[in-house]
């Protein structure tokens, strides 16, 4: 499994960036939760620390992918007001080492982050640019502490919805902590300007997610309904496989569609087509 070598060669203090590339309904989600299962379940990475975060198609606000990486972290909840988020994020800065002046100087910048605003008017005469830069250096803080207690998988799904700010600071910190133990495991959909986060300085891995081919997909009906299904299947089974196009996602919800529709039946361990076609 690429993956896992991937996270092999961080742990070892080589950082990584690897991309998992395919179309809408692909597999992409499915693989990353399997691979996340696996980490948790192999000895050899208990001590690795996973933050996820997917980014919005309702279009991020600036710094939206880092902000979901932080929430991560924290154990912070969609629903929680201010003081609740105040209080894990200064739980964050703690559990990482950072107190006294350090906490204080990086607060305001991580509540700029999260969209809190700025409720100590602490960054009210910084320029634009200036707090940009202090934001990157802020994050890279962060990610620094918390990779001196053990290595660290992030994992940022649909990074083709995500915003300029956080890809220019996850770009930041992989060119800045390339003999870390940190691995980047991030989705997108092909595109010509996928590569905002390649860098020359850390090792990069490209996984691209092919359509199925008709075998591929008629193992994955067996493994369903059973082989005896498949091979009693006939002409829809050939309806099914073409409607689907190669799409895993498209090939489930048309067969989903068919045991609703009472045309795939349960009889028993054994499936068995009653009538009928794939609709259109």
């Amino acid at each position: 499994h690429r993956m896992l070598a991937s996270l092999d060669q961080a742990c070892g203090g080589s950082a990584q960036l690897v991309r998992l590339v395919g179309e809408a309904g692909i597999g992409k989600s499915r693989l990353v939760k399997e691979f996340v299962a696996r980490v948790g379940d192999e000895d050899r990475f208990r001590n690795v620390a996973v933050r996820q975060a997917a980014c919005s198609p309702l279009g991020e606000q600036s710094f939206g992918a880092l902000d979901a990486v932080v929430r991560s972290a924290a154990g912070m909840m969609q629903n929680e007001n201010g003081d609740e988020i105040r209080g894990k994020l200064a739980a964050l800065l703690t559990d990482l080492g950072l107190q006294g002046e350090e906490a204080k100087r990086l607060m305001p910048l991580l509540y700029h982050v999260l969209g809190l605003g700025d409720p100590d008017a602490t960054l009210q005469h910084v320029e634009p640019e200036q707090l940009r830069r202090q934001i990157l250096y802020a994050v890279r803080t962060i990610i620094e502490r918390r990779l001196a207690l053990s290595p660290l998988l992030i994992v940022v799904e649909d990074l083709h919805w995500a915003d300029a700010a956080s890809l220019e600071a996850l770009r930041f910190v992989m060119d800045r902590l390339e003999r870390t133990r940190l691995m980047l495991l991030v989705t997108h959909r092909p595109a010509p300007d996928n590569d905002q986060l390649d860098s020359n300085r850390v090792s990069h891995t490209a996984l691209r997610l092919s359509p199925l081919n008709n075998d591929d997909g008629r193992s994955l009906l067996a493994a369903l309904f059973g082989e005896s299904w498949v091979n009693s299947a006939g002409g829809l089974l050939g309806q099914i496989l073409d409607r689907s196009g190669g799409n895993p996602l498209f090939l489930e919800e048309i067969v989903r569609g068919l045991i609703d529709r009472g045309v795939l039946m349960r009889e028993g361990q054994r499936w068995r087509t009653v009538a009928g076609e794939v609709a259109t």
